[in-house]
């Protein structure tokens, strides 16, 4: 049976959902990306998409019709003043929110720790984490004694509304760049996938940065937690409640001088152990691959 997902041109959700129709086709099950529900031709299929792309009432009969629809659902009521942006609000009125909840095929998900008053709308919306996508990255190559860098940040700005990630990226990298560590920093470049792939393999560590409101609520980590333990087997990162949950044993601080302390202390260690450990972690419990199982048990 087919599979469609919606298609996320850019940022996370390019990554996120590319990485799963991966996962989906690994696990036999055809993939076509679509801009609009509209699209479907055939008669038995499965939907996974964003509670956005519902805009009318044919776009619910095609959910309806769908032998699963794999749902994510934003928030209804996100905290303050993060809550005050459409970027943090769910698109969908109470109505069609109802229609959903009454939907036996309908699996509600998030990559978010589930507050209930903060998806107070919905019903049983499960946390199906971020993952790794091991089929699109390669880690045969992240075991080098001889690192390029001592320490390495990929990303982009990615303003959701409040541009506050900004001012945090800037004086974090701009202090570990200040210090003797080797750097490899890119930011907003949109580099290759295979240089990134080769910056994050030729680095000792690979370092995280969230945005303001996943430090303050900890609901969530971005897929840079996953795809840096991977690929490369360690990170720091700033403190995420959730992040410190699932991987307790990650050095985490919100204190530039602390994670600058941490990056030179662990870039004078052999990492080799850990590295192996967290990598066989991230392959067993970690891919998107056991996301899709995961799903599909719901």
């Amino acid at each position: 049976m087919k599979i469609y997902i919606q298609n996320h041109a850019q940022f996370a959700g390019y990554f996120i959902y590319k990485g799963y129709a991966h996962a989906w086709i690994y696990s036999g099950y055809p993939v076509e990306l679509i801009d609009s529900l509209k699209q479907i031709k055939d008669k038995q299929y499965m939907l996974m998409i964003t509670d956005g792309f519902i805009n009318d009432e044919k776009d619910l009969e095609y959910v309806e019709k769908s032998k699963k629809c794999f749902l994510y659902a934003s928030a209804n009521n996100f905290p303050k003043p993060w809550g005050n942006h459409p970027n943090y609000k769910c698109s969908l009125n109470v109505d069609y929110i109802t229609l959903l909840n009454n939907m036996s095929n309908v699996v509600k998900w998030t990559f978010c720790d589930v507050d209930k008053q903060v998806y107070n709308l919905w019903d049983n919306v499960n946390t199906v984490l971020l993952a790794f996508d091991d089929i699109s990255y390669d880690i045969a190559n992240s075991n080098s004694k001889k690192y390029k860098y001592d320490v390495c940040f990929i990303g982009g700005y990615a303003n959701n509304g409040f541009n506050e990630k900004i001012k945090i990226m800037q004086e974090l990298l701009n202090h570990l760049g200040d210090s003797n560590l080797r750097c490899g920093f890119s930011v907003g470049q949109n580099i290759s996938h295979e240089l990134e792939n080769e910056i994050i393999a030729s680095s000792k560590i690979p370092i995280n940065i969230h945005d303001e409101y996943q430090r303050v609520l900890g609901y969530d980590c971005n897929e840079r937690t996953y795809k840096s333990l991977g690929i490369n087997g360690f990170l720091i990162s700033d403190k995420i409640n959730q992040l410190n949950r699932i991987f307790p044993k990650t050095p985490t601080t919100n204190d530039k001088n602390e994670f600058l302390n941490h990056c030179l202390e662990y870039a004078s260690m052999d990492l080799s152990e850990i590295k192996k450990s967290n990598r066989d972690n991230i392959l067993k419990n970690h891919t998107y691959k056991s996301r899709v199982k995961q799903l599909l048990e719901l």
